[in-house]
């Protein structure tokens, strides 16, 4: 959060600035080259992480670019404020950057997990990646609550405009539905699919894996866009503190909630069927179609009823 309010503050607030120092738009593009150019910042920063650890620069990183970017607001000139975001903006895009690397690096552990030696089972190979949706699905939240769940209310300024033109609102919501969430299923299947390649798992709980964190994905999504929708923050002139609503907090209770249901309604199918090839027991065909049916059709439900509330909702705001 810390990483992307830095990341949108100059772009965010640039306009406002420009208006208020009376700088012209030549002078504004000449600054907003600046911080970009900022970049360089980040390189010898990231070298510093990996011979000094990660850790303690990530927590120096988190202080540093929100207070950096933060010294803006007391600029001078605009010649101030440039610099304090040419220096704030590449600490934060380094605070990505490091933090993408954790990621990675958790996924490229999971192969060298002790799942091999004696005594590890074929039950307890396949229990973790399935384990490993609870986590995956609240990466996916967290992303889903950055990128997807502001989307309406970023058009709060231009929001007249979407009501003259011949556009439908259905359309409007379910492209920023789609936009949002073709990434962020990239994303997932390639968390799940690369640590299931990684453990060896069973292609049945590769199957069950990769088909759970799709449907997530999509529920998740729904229930982003249909939140920011409810809960609009149209005034605000930062995307980051979007999220940070009263309405990104119910989104994260709810997307918490769906992801635990799901997991607790596949467990019981799973189980079973783990049971019947490490232990020879008979697996019970109808338990299995239930749990994963009803898994299905909640994801489904969590998809369609809340963009649907969410599309009533505009559509009172368009009359």
């Amino acid at each position: 959060m810390l990483a992307a309010f830095t990341n949108t503050l100059f772009t965010q607030t640039v306009a406002f600035a420009a208006d208020e120092f009376h700088i012209s738009n030549s002078a504004q593009g000449l600054g907003s080259a600046i911080v970009r150019w900022g970049i360089v910042i980040s390189l010898p920063v990231v070298a510093r992480a990996d011979s000094s650890g990660r850790r303690p620069v990530i927590v120096a990183l988190s202080w540093a670019a929100p207070v950096v970017c933060a010294l803006g607001a007391l600029s001078p000139n605009f010649g101030v404020l440039v610099a304090t975001q040419a220096v704030g903006r590449p600490l934060g895009l380094t605070l990505d950057i490091l933090l993408a690397v954790l990621v990675v690096v958790y996924v490229f552990n999971i192969k060298f997990l002790p799942l091999r030696g004696e005594g590890v089972t074929f039950f307890l190979v396949n229990v973790i990646p399935f384990l490993n949706l609870v986590l995956a699905g609240f990466v996916l939240a967290s992303i889903a609550a950055r990128f997807i769940f502001p989307g309406v209310s970023l058009e709060g300024r231009t929001l007249w405009l979407l009501r003259s033109s011949p556009m439908p609102v259905r359309d409007l919501l379910w492209a920023k539905f789609w936009v949002g969430t073709a990434p962020l299923l990239v994303l997932a299947i390639g968390i799940v699919g690369v640590t299931d390649y990684l453990l060896q798992v069973s292609a049945f709980m590769f199957l069950v894996s990769v088909l759970s964190i799709t449907l997530l994905t999509f529920a998740v999504s729904g229930m982003a866009i249909a939140f920011g929708t409810l809960f609009p923050q149209y005034e605000t002139e930062n995307a980051a503190q979007i999220p940070t609503s009263f309405g990104g907090l119910l989104f994260m209770m709810a997307s918490i909630t769906l992801i635990g249901i799901v997991v607790v309604l596949e467990a019981k199918p799973v189980y079973g069927y783990l049971s019947a090839e490490a232990f020879g027991t008979p697996a019970d065909p109808t338990e299995m179609i239930m749990g994963f049916t009803a898994a299905a059709l909640l994801c489904v439900a969590a998809t369609v009823v809340p963009i649907r509330a969410a599309l009533r909702r505009l559509e009172v705001v368009e009359r």
